[in-house]
């Protein structure tokens, strides 16, 4: 079955795992401590500005390496055209299922989103809020809806991204486990 995504991830993994990108690798590696300290001494040194940007830094780093480590395991051997046979359906199962039933969770989401929008609209100012003076009730319940939205979107990915990385390692792993069970692990 042809994979795109899955190539162009493996085909990325064997160019960065190149002798001539080793200096990159280690570049990139030393760019998380000096972008925080350059950051820290050129731009704002407020703890909330150091805390959100050091999270945002820490966060891109591990998705670098969780695709680095996704390339590894997609290095890996697939087995033979028999186990491929059976492996191909139950990726497929996989995907469709996710479909359905986050196509599902989506129309609940938007309904609470809705409800969420309305309970913010109609609910009184809080008294004494900052908030207040830079949004309106109708603001803050636009904002609500939609950060709603995004942590729900968020979610589907992550729940899609888990589908794909283990249908496309439980095959490699089969495979491993013919021949070596250390390997396998």
């Amino acid at each position: 079955m042809d994979d795109p995504i899955a190539d162009m991830i493996l085909a990325w993994y064997k160019r960065v795992q190149s002798k001539e990108l080793s200096a990159v690798k280690f570049g990139a590696l030393a760019g998380v401590p000096i972008s925080m300290l350059l950051f820290t001494l050129l731009i704002s040194n407020s703890t909330a500005n150091v805390i959100c940007f050091f999270a945002f830094v820490v966060s891109c780093s591990f998705i670098i390496f969780s695709i680095w480590l996704l390339g590894q395991i997609l290095d890996n051997p697939t087995g033979t055209r028999a186990m491929q046979e059976v492996a191909d359906p139950i990726r497929e199962g996989s995907e469709g299922f996710f479909m359905t039933q986050y196509g599902t969770i989506f129309k609940l989401t938007l309904l609470c989103s809705i409800v969420l929008f309305f309970i913010y609209a109609v609910r009184e100012p809080i008294a004494g809020s900052s908030l207040n003076t830079y949004f309106s009730i109708t603001g803050m319940a636009f904002i609500t809806a939609i950060s709603f939205l995004i942590g729900a979107f968020c979610s589907a990915i992550a729940g899609y991204a888990g589908i794909w990385v283990s249908v496309r390692a439980n095959i490699r792993v089969a495979a491993a486990a013919r021949n070596d069970y250390n390997k396998a692990l």
